[in-house]
């Protein structure tokens, strides 16, 4: 006995509706994957400047890693200040966005 095709086009149909919903929860949106770069930058930078300076106080023979640690805190203060730009930079995009929105309705209304 083979098997039977059966009618399952109301189980596909709710399978992609729990796919796209699945998948609608996942999207992050664009000013958020960007805030997550930022993040990533700064830890990047203070591993970066700190290894680096890890590196310098074994080259200048130091027992005590002044540089690596000089470089942790500049790598973490580069991160803060692009993290700030990138903030701000959004913030601004934003605002900019809800005043035109706001004056686009504004003139609807007037007319």
């Amino acid at each position: 006995m083979g098997k039977q095709p059966s009618d399952d086009s109301g189980a596909n149909e709710s399978d992609r509706d729990d796919r796209e919903t699945r998948a609608s929860r996942l999207s992050v949106s664009p000013a958020a994957r960007r805030l997550m770069g930022a993040g990533m930058e700064l830890a990047g930078y203070a591993l970066i400047l700190g290894g680096a300076g890890y590196l310098l106080d074994g080259q200048v023979g130091w027992q005590r890693p002044y540089l690596g640690v000089i470089g942790v805190v500049g790598g973490f203060a580069l991160g803060f200040y692009r993290l700030i730009l990138i903030v701000n930079r959004l913030g601004s995009h934003e605002t900019g966005k809800d005043n035109a929105e706001r004056a686009l309705s504004d003139r609807h209304s007037r007319s």
